[in-house]
């Protein structure tokens, strides 16, 4: 957590608060942070509207049993409390996060208590990860293993419910028009360019334009769902 090793017991907030006194600084997006580390004091800055409304938020589990050989030091509810927390200030927030499958000694009911509380939160997205080995930490010593095929079906079904919850999260945004930060740019061969950029709230978005608007923010209507990808397809406002 950033500011531990410095003097004066400085707090994130101090530096969110440094950035944003540059004006010149369009957006600004606060990367992963652990839950606990996540000081809910902290949510006022979002009163600045370059601050992005995303926030990644690891959950590992969302079984209190394996969070607990996990050594994490939140619960399950402590981590559903903070979301909650979190979007009565930032209703519109993207929360994506980081689970792990196939924990030693992770259950069938274990498995169905995290998959109940992606739903439950409707997370923006997440990422995916099955357990591995690794000498030297506590897990390594635990005898109880998951099998991996077991392991590896349990993956694609977090996968298959994060599209679920993410899609779910973007559709809410159809009809929007939003500020996009486009990111690539490619000319299509009929004097049009092919545009992805992402939204304030982190929502992938491609869309056609009549110039190059690679780097620039221009508001778009956000149409609907993209037929191939977890991202929305939309049609820039006038751009001068």
């Amino acid at each position: 957590m950033w500011g531990r090793d410095l003097p004066g017991l400085m707090h994130l907030t101090d530096l969110l608060n440094h950035v944003l006194v540059y004006p010149d600084l369009d957006r600004v997006r606060l990367s992963s942070i652990e839950p606990w580390d996540f000081d809910p004091a902290i949510l006022p800055l979002w009163n600045d509207s370059r601050l992005c409304r995303h926030l990644h938020i690891p959950l590992q589990s969302g079984s209190d049993e394996v969070l607990k050989k996990m050594g994490r030091p939140l619960s399950r509810d402590g981590y559903l409390s903070l979301i909650q927390t979190i979007r009565e200030t930032i209703p519109e927030a993207a929360i994506t996060t980081d689970v792990i499958t196939g924990f030693p000694g992770e259950t069938e009911e274990d498995f169905e208590a995290t998959l109940d509380l992606i739903r439950k939160i409707g997370f923006a997205g997440g990422h995916v990860f099955t357990y591995s080995p690794r000498p030297g930490t506590a897990a390594y010593k635990m005898k109880t293993t998951v099998p991996k095929s077991v392991a590896k079906a349990r993956n694609a079904t977090l996968r298959k419910v994060f599209i679920e919850t993410g899609s779910k999260y973007r559709a809410q945004f159809i009809g929007e028009v939003c500020p996009v930060l486009w990111e690539s740019s490619e000319a299509t061969g009929d004097g049009l360019w092919q545009l992805s950029g992402l939204t304030s709230n982190y929502i992938r978005v491609y869309a056609k334009a009549e110039r190059d608007l690679w780097n620039e923010i221009t508001f778009v209507r956000l149409l609907k769902n993209h037929p191939q990808r977890q991202a929305l397809l939309g049609v820039v406002e006038t751009v001068d």
